[in-house]
């Protein structure tokens, strides 16, 4: 189901980019592709986050290698979102 949405948030996204302009909610307007890697990148977090929320409730070993991996992941969405498009503006 969660799949489902991010296919969703994808191409709606690219529909009101390139085709046309859609009644959407607030949270869902893309004015350009930024915006629609704003919105890929919280969904994949929100997938991530499920799945490691699943590995907790089935208890499964090695939890914490299993934690530390989604951790890093997310880190690096975070550090990608809000440091590269820093860098690029000011060179």
């Amino acid at each position: 189901m969660l799949l489902a949405t991010v296919i969703l948030v994808i191409c709606l996204g690219l529909d009101e980019l390139f085709i046309s302009q859609l009644n959407l909610p607030s949270w869902l307007l893309i004015g350009n592709l930024g915006d629609l890697q704003d919105n890929l990148i919280g969904t994949v977090v929100a997938v991530i986050f499920i799945l490691f929320l699943g590995a907790v409730v089935n208890n499964i070993p090695n939890l914490l290698p299993f934690g530390a991996s989604v951790a890093l992941v997310i880190v690096a969405l975070a550090i990608f979102t809000n440091w590269v498009p820093n860098l690029k503006k000011n060179s």
